[in-house]
């Protein structure tokens, strides 16, 4: 008995390492995002460009969908997806989504060495976290945002959402115009 309990331990254990390990760090206490889901709307989505001038996802969209994917560099899952951001963008941008990168806290230098190492295609904004500087907080990354095409919060999750969520965003852009 004292070795199946003992047994039973270890799995617990290693299981909440593994799952400790796999992901990145809170930011703080809470979730991906203070704000529900379909609470934010695209005109909450107000940054920093590299260039050091504002940049509004919803200006920019002008009515397409956004893709916005916050991210850290010392976030191991972040660093991971930009990959699979890359084949969003590479894929989806010439049909109508907008797609983001948008990197929380980090000094420019760091924003752009990790543009230049990681191989980042799609453009990358800076969000400078504090309690004025948007309608709603990033309290763990990583962190996926999509916004329809009327910049109305759909989707919020850790990861990128399959193919089929982005493939019926798309489709509901075109059948509306």
């Amino acid at each position: 008995m004292k070795k199946i309990i003992m047994r039973s331990l270890s799995v617990i254990v290693m299981t909440a390492a593994v799952c400790f390990m796999a992901g990145c760090p809170r930011m703080d206490k809470g979730g991906g995002s203070s704000a529900a889901l379909g609470a934010l709307t695209a005109d909450d989505m107000v940054f920093q460009g590299l260039d050091g001038k504002e940049v509004n996802l919803k200006e920019l969209a002008d009515g397409r969908p956004i893709y916005a994917s916050f991210f850290a560099s010392w976030c191991r899952i972040c660093v991971d997806e930009i990959p699979r951001n890359n084949e969003i963008f590479k894929k989806y941008a010439d049909r109508g989504l907008l797609v983001y990168g948008i990197n929380v806290n980090e000094s420019l230098g760091t924003v752009q060495s990790v543009i230049k190492k990681k191989g980042i295609e799609y453009p990358v904004v800076r969000f400078e976290k504090s309690a004025d500087s948007a309608a709603f907080s990033v309290t763990a990354l990583p962190l996926i945002m999509l916004f329809d095409s009327d910049g109305k919060q759909v989707y919020m999750g850790p990861a990128p959402p399959g193919n089929d969520v982005i493939e019926n965003l798309i489709a509901s852009v075109s059948k509306s115009k």
